[in-house]
């Protein structure tokens, strides 16, 4: 395995491995939050509390438009 042949090249290594984790981080503790909000309104919707036709779906269908 090849090995950096100054620290600095080892420090700039290391530092991009940090920003992978951090980025990583942050898409595991993003997809927790959204599983939360689903959970949270699954449950609001099959107990009736909330109701589908109440939904506001514009900001989905403009996603959609801009994304085709």
């Amino acid at each position: 395995m090849p090995i950096p042949s100054t620290s600095e090249e080892q420090n700039e290594i290391a530092a991009i491995f940090d920003a992978i984790d951090a980025k990583i981080d942050l898409h595991k503790r993003k997809k927790a939050v959204l599983e939360e909000l689903f959970r949270a309104l699954l449950h609001k919707l099959m107990t009736g509390e909330i109701r589908v036709a109440d939904l506001d779906l514009s900001a989905l269908e403009a996603k959609h438009e801009v994304a085709a």
